[in-house]
């Protein structure tokens, strides 16, 4: 599973089977972590199975313990761990700490 975090957007896409879902939601500089983790959440709960990875693009800088430190475009994300927020969710990270 797919995770793109844009200034317009935010891209979910999961493969299951040969089969492509997606969900497209719009994304604004208010944006934070409790809209993404929410369509996450919600994506993930449509899937018939949970994906074997989870891997997210994030418009910022991320340091070594997988904190976003920088990121202009949504200034709310700094501080968020993405891997920490979203483990529990019955997928596994791909890559990254």
């Amino acid at each position: 599973m797919g995770v793109d975090i844009d200034g317009t957007k935010l891209l979910l896409v999961a493969l299951l089977e040969g089969d492509t879902k997606t969900r497209r939601v719009l994304t604004g500089p208010g944006t934070g972590p409790e809209l993404i983790e929410r369509e996450v959440r919600s994506f993930l709960a449509l899937l018939e199975a949970p994906p074997a990875a989870l891997g997210a693009a994030i418009p910022g800088l991320v340091d070594e313990h997988g904190t976003i430190t920088s990121c202009g475009t949504f200034p709310r994300l700094e501080g968020w761990r993405p891997a920490t927020a979203i483990d529990g969710r019955s997928c596994p990270r791909a890559g990254g700490p």
